[in-house]
């Protein structure tokens, strides 16, 4: 065991961060760490100190005056708030013993290559996408990003990504030695092979057994094929259902399309410990991302994990990481072509193909586990203690 905290550093109110959740109970479990700091951003009803266990704790740093608030979601606006937010956790800090310090997200890379140089400690960048290649990462702003992550990287001691098209990005791209790959499998499996018991959903939601629901589950939000399949439902036949589980800014557009159609339905977000529990209701689980950045195209999204766990066959788009599970299990469908060619699909699926596809899905799941992703991040956790061994 390292003597000393584990910093993990995103500027979120870590709710649902299951990822950040994940690695560090590996962390503690293994005890690689005694204490493991989880510092996000507070927002009204969540408390300032939430204590997950006797060895983790997250910290939510509070207070954004209202000249902060008044800026928005302006550039300049963000800096501002960014530079109050570096200062206060670096206040938090000053009397801790830290020994290393996760960087969850391109934005907080130079807060913690500071807390680097001034703890001793090692860095991890334990990036959760391509941020410097997203669709908000435009213009001055993109150039800032790329800046950033071009200066800082080479004071990274481990270099973690989702992906293995995002990890052969950044070896070429900064020409690093190492890059890790650790991708969002679901720690909370069930398995369940028995299509008869996925009832539950169905009944909720008044349709007939023999009739197929096919899952969307998520962030309702733009680049998630969400318009593409509300048009592909609303010409679809009343026995292919399509549920949406999830919150977000696309909510009002779903349920405008439920109010009309009867094979259109929406739940709220599930806890993500009842993730794949849910997912075990339905079908046929949606993964669809726009290709509309090399983040998205790259993209190996924990839904697609979650769908899989859940025993689901997957339709998927044409992107190379999610068809290269695809195609290796032979766990579902990539669709390409046109809104007709999508329709013409979903009406003419059949019980047998989705039993077929459901073989693949069984393979998949004695082959994918999070202990295998656990594995590989405490060696790169340990590959970063070694190259930066703290001097106290």
């Amino acid at each position: 065991m390292f003597e000393g905290v584990n910093v993990h550093i995103y500027p979120s109110p870590i709710i649902s961060e299951s990822r950040i959740f994940k690695i560090t109970k590996a962390l503690i479990s293994n005890n690689v760490f005694p204490q493991i700091a989880i510092i996000g951003t507070w927002c009204p009803g969540l408390p300032e100190k939430e204590q997950l266990d006797e060895r983790r704790i997250i910290i939510r740093i509070k207070g954004r005056p209202p000249f902060f608030r008044s800026m928005g979601r302006s550039f300049l606006g963000k800096v501002l708030f960014f530079s109050r937010w570096y200062l206060q956790v670096l206040f938090l800090l000053r009397s801790m013993t830290v020994i290393c310090v996760n960087a969850h997200s391109v934005s907080v890379l130079p807060l913690c290559t500071i807390i680097k140089k001034w703890k001793k400690c090692s860095l991890i960048y334990d990036t959760h996408e391509l941020e410097t290649e997203t669709t908000t990462a435009i213009g001055f702003r993109k150039r800032i990003v790329q800046f950033t992550e071009k200066t800082l990287i080479r004071y990274v001691d481990s270099t973690i990504v989702v992906g293995e098209s995002i990890k052969h990005w950044y070896l070429n791209k900064y020409n690093l030695q190492k890059v890790w790959v650790v991708r969002n499998i679901p720690s909370n499996i069930i398995f369940n092979d028995n299509v008869g018991s996925r009832r539950a959903l169905k009944k909720e939601l008044d349709i007939k057994e023999q009739e197929f629901l096919f899952l969307y589950l998520g962030n309702l939000s733009d680049g998630r094929g969400i318009q593409h399949m509300l048009e592909v439902f609303s010409q679809s036949g009343n026995d292919r259902h399509l549920l949406f589980i999830g919150n977000g800014v696309l909510e009002g557009l779903i349920k405008s399309y439920q109010s009309r159609f009867p094979n259109i339905h929406h739940l709220p977000a599930v806890p993500p410990t009842k993730v794949v529990q849910y997912a075990s209701d339905a079908d046929v689980g949606f993964c669809f991302i726009d290709n509309n950045c090399l983040s998205y195209y790259f993209s190996l999204p924990n839904k697609l994990f979650e769908y899989l766990m859940a025993g689901l066959p997957v339709l998927i788009g044409d992107l190379p990481d999610q068809r290269e599970l695809v195609e290796t299990y032979d766990c579902g469908w990539i669709l390409t072509g046109s809104i007709n060619d999508f329709v013409a699909f979903v009406n003419s699926l059949t019980r047998e193909q989705i039993s077929e596809k459901e073989k693949g899905v069984r393979i998949a799941q004695r082959s994918l586990s999070w202990a295998n992703e656990e594995k590989e991040y405490l060696k790169a956790i340990n590959d970063a203690m070694r190259a930066n061994a703290p001097k106290y």
